[in-house]
């Protein structure tokens, strides 16, 4: 059984910057920036923002690949290396978007539970 590649690259996003926000918020809550409710509002907004970021610049990315009728002359080593670009880079635009809300939701149950 073979996991989707937005959903793995979700998942593998949301394990790595999910406890790193954690680390940064209960770090910057400790040197008394102010309380970890409020760095943990801080924090996991900021990084939700720079996901949306790398999301819109991966779609740029993605509308700047050449058109399927142009790649329908080319050679097809070159149109399945495009096909298979396009494919990861929506892959990673979605993963994206899902990790940018997932953190924001995390903020906010953050903020209604503590």
């Amino acid at each position: 059984m073979s996991i989707p590649r937005s959903i793995k690259w979700y998942l593998m996003g949301l394990c790595s910057s999910a406890p790193l926000c954690f680390l940064l918020a209960l770090g910057l809550s400790s040197i008394g920036l102010s309380s970890l409710r409020l760095c943990v509002s801080l924090v996991f907004p900021l990084a939700s923002f720079l996901f949306l970021f790398l999301a819109m610049a991966i779609s740029f990315r993605k509308v700047s690949l050449p058109r399927e009728e142009v790649l329908r002359g080319a050679p097809e080593e070159v149109a399945r290396y495009y096909s298979e670009l396009k494919g990861r880079l929506s892959a990673a635009t979605w993963a994206l978007l899902a990790l940018a809300i997932t953190l924001m939701a995390i903020m906010m149950v953050v903020l209604v539970v503590g």
